[in-house]
């Protein structure tokens, strides 16, 4: 019960501690933090002053030296150069000062002409830092070296230049060399306090004097005395630098006349030591007062004093896990925690059994995070190894090791598909003992790994001896490397797989769902590296691909020029000798079949090089047909006998009518025979022979073409359907051609849905090319004779007789030799030079057909054909055919739609010409 003189013991405690301890306590700490950071500033300053005192005594000392330098290099004995006379006053400044070793003089290019250290006139080795006497010279600045070992005196010295100017350029550098001895005197003049380290160092970080071991340090690199190279500041202050074995302050200072600096150590000991003995005494005082504000609370408590032994009672027995029973007392707070013990007794059980839950889950916790962070760090380690390296090798065995860290498994193996032996097989292994993975071949079906590469899918097994899928094969390894539990996860590289994982455990030990998924993503890093390596070998392919194409491109070319130019030439020999008329009857026939035999070439050439440019284009087009190859065949055969007969080669064909049916192009299967008959007199010497055979093979009609030729070459073989591809391209080659004949042969073969290859014992041994092309069905014995009906009822006439043409093309020659072979089939031409003269012609004489150039100076073809369709009459109707050099696609379709009914590509056999005009005739007028 609640009495008038209750009071709270949270009211008493709260009272206490706010007017005995929290006050004072705080303000003794402020104050002595405050007093701390004043005394810190305070040194701070007095070390920055004391390292400038230092670094003016250094300047002045130093100074003085190169006062007296310069007072000797304006020596009249220079200005005479009596560089004798100049020695002697040199010696004599040497003598004049002890801690000097020599005086030197050398050149502006850096020749060392005396030093006061030898005689005059001794042999003098070269100065060891030239390019300083050069800067000197350069510069007409004074320069303060570096500490080096004198190479004459043994002693640690430095280096003072001077120039020597008289009107102009330095003519000489002055140079004498000075102990440390007067820097380390002038440093212990500074008297500074024994723990402090004082150091002077030069410009190149070298100790040239040091208060404490001096003897050890001097002539060495600084170390921690020199100043942090991120501070470019002349003066710094900075924290935690640790000299001889002390964290210290350090204070430096650079000289401005020879960038030297001045290092002042001090010992956080030193600095610190005060602010720990003020934070004892703080310590101490809270201690006392603390110790007061307990004998007041017990003066103040005795009140509650006896309540509180009873609530100690009570709170022991629910210690004991019992249920308190508190009385009556005069303190409320004790009678509301009597209350509350009860309740508390059952939640203190509840709330242990959670803590221990928690703490466990915690645990759990804390090493997954641990087991997250680390597996991380190895991923990213294993992506930039990846990003980094292309060497497969390297990067799979780090994925090994980190997959032996991760999984904290015994041992690791990673196999890879291997296509000579057609099996996985083990390439990089951690912790093995099993010493024949080398005879091993994992193959797809058999065993874990084989499971793996079956279903694509992990496996893990606890007992690999007690597991189905295991064999006995694999138990001779798993008993070698002590395998009992183990996991294998497949490596894919763009959805195949291309190896294994497999991960060991030599105990009783399942790997988890996490331990599979780390598995999988280290499986998904090898993927990456073997793919990354599969487009780099891909790419060098490529690669060497495009340079072996440029070459033959380029070799192709030179051919072509040669090919172009050889025929030319006995064309225009043989034309300018027809034109001085000096030729007799028979040298003028030779004359003749001459220009008509390159002409031919010349068109067999273009005709090779327009296919080639249509395959490239994808618009090289055939026209299948039923037809007969044995006719096919003869014609092929007979075109080139002539040739045949001039090197005594002997042509036998041997056919089988069951194998002549098939779907084809007469035209393209004749091109195709003619370049494989032409490629083997080519190549076929005199007397040789040459065998053509039809027959058949399975469902197909097969034609070989054997000769007993030069042969072809092994290595060449495998490329002898390239474009620009030739066993010989050098300038000295046998036969000529530009080797694209075979080229076409293959791409016509293909779009007859056939094949073709080359076959060759070697060189010297002939060569055989098989083509083979998909037979008719009997289904088409119907289309077959309806075929040949409409073949014989088709007349190939070429007369023109009765004809009216009129031929447009500004070259005269071309005019001249389309209107004399149109003359000769009966036709009456009207030659024209250009389009308006053409518009004329046509309008003068009613023509019957139009035969038009397209690229013409001012009007072209196109700008005629829309002229004359857009007139009314019978120009606008007339049969117009284009005759043009222009031969791609676009331009046939464009002279098309221009209002062309016909597209012809020079040069064009003169009969043909006359049988497409007249075909041409026919057509409009049937359709009129």
């Amino acid at each position: 019960m609640r009495t008038a003189r209750s009071m709270t013991i949270r009211s008493h405690l709260v009272t206490l501690v706010l007017v005995a301890l929290v006050p004072v306590l705080l303000f003794t700490v402020s104050v002595v933090v405050l007093l701390n950071r004043k005394e810190h500033e305070a040194l701070e300053r007095a070390t920055i002053e004391r390292a400038h005192v230092i670094v003016a005594a250094l300047d002045r000392e130093l100074a003085r030296s190169l006062t007296s330098l310069d007072v000797l290099a304006f020596s009249r004995q220079l200005d005479r150069d009596n560089l004798r006379g100049f020695y002697d006053d040199a010696l004599g400044l040497l003598r004049s000062h002890p801690d000097w070793t020599t005086v030197s003089l050398a050149s502006q290019g850096g020749q060392h002409l005396f030093s006061a250290l030898l005689p005059y006139g001794s042999t003098l080795n070269p100065l060891p830092d030239p390019a300083s006497v050069e800067l000197v010279a350069r510069s007409r600045r004074h320069l303060v070296g570096s500490v080096a070992r004198g190479p004459l005196s043994g002693k640690l010295v430095f280096p003072v230049r001077v120039p020597v100017v008289r009107d102009g350029p330095a003519k000489y550098v002055l140079t004498a060399l000075i102990t440390v001895t007067a820097i380390r005197q002038l440093l212990e003049e500074q008297r500074l306090p024994s723990e402090w380290v004082g150091a002077i160092v030069d410009a190149k970080g070298t100790v040239v004097a040091r208060t404490r071991a001096s003897e050890q340090f001097v002539g060495q690199p600084a170390g921690a005395l020199a100043p942090p190279p991120e501070i470019p500041a002349r003066v710094g202050w900075v924290k935690g630098v640790i000299v001889d074995g002390h964290r210290s302050y350090l204070t430096y200072a650079r000289s401005p006349l020879s960038g030297w600096t001045v290092t002042l150590a001090v010992p956080v000991a030193v600095v610190d030591g005060p602010l720990r003995r003020s934070l004892w005494s703080v310590a101490g005082a809270g201690f006392l007062v603390t110790l007061a504000g307990a004998v007041a609370a017990m003066l103040v408590g005795r009140r509650i004093a006896r309540p509180l032994v009873t609530l100690s009672a009570a709170a022991e027995a629910l210690g004991r896990g019992e249920s308190p029973r508190v009385p009556h007392t005069p303190v409320v707070e004790i009678d509301q925690v009597g209350g509350a013990f009860g309740v508390a007794a059952a939640r203190r059980r509840m709330a242990e059994d959670a803590l221990r839950a928690s703490e466990a889950q915690f645990r759990a916790m804390a090493h997954e995070a641990e087991s997250r962070r680390r597996e991380a760090e190895v991923i990213a380690q294993l992506s930039r190894t990846i990003n980094a390296s292309l060497n497969p090798d390297t990067v799979l065995q780090d994925v090994a090791d980190a997959a032996h860290e991760l999984l904290a498994c015994d041992l690791t193996r990673i196999a890879l598909w291997d296509e000579t032996r057609e099996a996985m097989v083990y390439r990089y292994t951690v912790g093995t003992r099993y010493t024949a993975y080398a005879d091993m071949r994992l193959r797809p079906g058999k065993g874990l790994v084989g499971a793996v590469v079956m279903t694509g899918q992990p496996i893990r097994t606890d007992d690999v001896f007690e597991d189905p899928r295991s064999s006995q094969d694999y138990f001779v390894m798993a008993r070698a490397d002590g395998i009992v539990s183990a996991m294998v996860v497949p490596i894919r590289v763009r959805s195949r797989i291309e190896g294994v994982m497999y991960f060991g455990h030599r105990s009783r030990r399942p790997f988890t769902e996490q331990d599979e998924l780390i598995g999988v993503r280290l499986a998904e890093h090898a993927g990456v590296a073997l793919q990354n390596a599969e487009l780099y070998q891909r790419e060098q392919r490529a690669r060497a691909g495009a340079e072996t194409a440029n070459r033959s491109k380029d070799e192709f070319l030179a051919i072509l020029s040669h090919e172009l130019r050889t025929p030319l030439q006995s064309m225009l020999g043989w034309v300018r000798l027809l034109r001085r008329g000096v030729l007799d009857a028979r040298a003028g026939e030779k004359a003749l079949e001459t220009l008509d035999r390159n002409t031919q070439a010349q068109a067999r050439i273009i005709d090779d090089l327009l296919d080639i440019s249509r395959i490239i284009a994808g618009k090289l087009e055939i026209d299948l047909r039923p037809m007969n190859l044995m006719a096919v065949i003869d014609t092929a055969v007979e075109s080139v006998r002539p040739a045949a007969n001039a090197k005594d080669i002997t042509i036998a064909t041997t056919m089988d009518a069951a194998a002549a049916e098939v779907a084809g192009d007469p035209q393209r299967l004749q091109q195709v025979l003619s370049n494989l008959l032409s490629n083997a007199l080519k190549f076929t010497p005199s007397r040789g022979a040459i065998d053509v055979r039809l027959e058949r093979h399975e469902d197909c009609a097969r034609i070989a073409v054997r000769d007993t030729g030069v042969g072809i070459p092994n290595d060449v073989l495998p490329y002898i359907f390239d474009r620009f591809r030739q066993a010989d391209s050098s300038s000295t080659r046998a036969h000529g051609g530009l080797g694209l004949g075979l080229a076409i042969v293959r791409h016509l073969v293909e779009l007859h849905h056939g094949r073709v290859r080359a076959e060759s014992a070697g060189a010297a041994r002939g060569a055989t090319f098989l083509m083979e092309l998909p037979l008719l069905g009997k289904g088409r014995d119907a289309e077959r004779g309806l075929t040949r009906r409409r073949e014989a009822d088709r007349i190939d006439s070429l007369s023109l007789v009765g004809l009216r043409i009129v031929v447009v093309d500004d070259d005269a020659d071309t005019r001249g030799l389309l209107a004399v072979a149109l003359r000769s089939h009966g036709a009456e031409v009207q030659a024209a030079a250009s389009a308006p003269e053409a518009i004329d012609a046509a309008l003068e004489m009613p023509a019957d057909a139009l035969i038009s150039d397209i690229s013409m100076p001012g009007e072209d073809g196109y700008a005629l054909i829309r002229k004359l369709r857009a007139g009314e009459g019978a120009s606008g109707r007339i049969p117009a055919v284009a005759l043009t050099a222009l031969v791609r696609t676009e331009d046939q379709e464009r002279a098309l739609a221009a209002g062309f009914q016909r597209y012809l590509a020079k040069p064009v056999d003169p009969a043909e010409l006359a049988s497409i005009v007249r075909a041409l005739v026919n057509d409009v007028a049937s359709s009129s």
